[in-house]
Order: structure tokens, then sequence, then C-alpha cells
């Protein structure tokens, strides 16, 4: 049962991570696009 649990974390851990590389790269987008429209 604890197996499970800790195998379990890991694939949340895991789904959180590419999800939250998912976010800062459309973050990275966004900052992007601000840049170059205050530059304009």
């Amino acid at each position: 049962m604890k197996q499970l649990a800790h195998c379990h974390g890991q694939n949340y851990i895991a789904i959180f991570a590419k999800r939250f590389r998912k976010l800062l790269s459309e973050l990275d987008l966004i900052a992007y696009g601000i840049q170059k429209i205050c530059r304009a």
C-alpha cells in the first residue's frame, strides 16, 4: 500500500511539472509580446 501511494505521488509530481513547464512557456510568450509592444 505504501509503495502504491509513493508511485502515485511521483506521477502527480510529473504531471504537475509538465503543466508548470507549459505555463512558464506561455508566460514567456506573453512577456515577449509585451516587450515587442513596448519597443514598437
